[in-house]
């Protein structure tokens, strides 16, 4: 036997009860998904923004071990990244996050010293804690163009960094 929804009273169908939200409900939900974006977000850029500094200064220390082995084999450092076997100059991190180039470094001569850069770009620019990253050919590393690093004096280089 079959059981029929209709009303003995009047042959029509019961009204189901209401299923679904009240714009209360979905205010709260709102309200507390907005708090949560609002604290998480900046935490998420910042995490980011610290692990893509791996990626320059990972290439920062290829290109100073290559440039170590051209000098071997040249007698002299090289400025341009395409005699290091680069395919251009300067060099693009494979996420687009640093471009590395390298000058005469402390003699001011590109035949007995370089320095390297890992310039920020893209979406690294928002990396002012830590600016751009060097390394000469003593191996010696820097923290260059970092929020202060234009003041007067220059404020201390930020720690943590390299």
């Amino acid at each position: 036997m079959a059981f029929s929804r209709q009303s003995p009273v009047r042959g029509l169908l019961k009204p189901s009860l209401a299923a679904g939200f009240t714009i209360t409900e979905l205010l709260i939900a709102v309200a507390i998904l907005s708090i949560l974006i609002a604290v998480a977000l900046p935490s998420y850029q910042s995490h980011m923004l610290k692990a893509r500094r791996n990626e320059g200064q990972s290439l920062l220390l290829d290109v100073a071990a290559r440039q170590e082995q051209y000098y071997g084999d040249n007698r002299t450092f090289t400025e341009d990244m395409t005699q290091l076997g680069y395919a251009a100059d300067p060099v693009i991190s494979e996420n687009g996050n640093y471009a590395i180039d390298a000058v005469a470094g402390t003699t001011n001569s590109i035949a007995t010293s370089f320095l390297a850069t890992a310039t920020r770009i893209g979406k690294q620019l928002y990396d002012t804690a830590c600016g751009d990253f060097t390394i000469d050919s003593d191996g010696r590393t820097r923290v260059v163009n970092y929020a202060g690093y234009d003041s007067d004096p220059p404020a201390d280089a930020p720690i943590n960094c390299w």
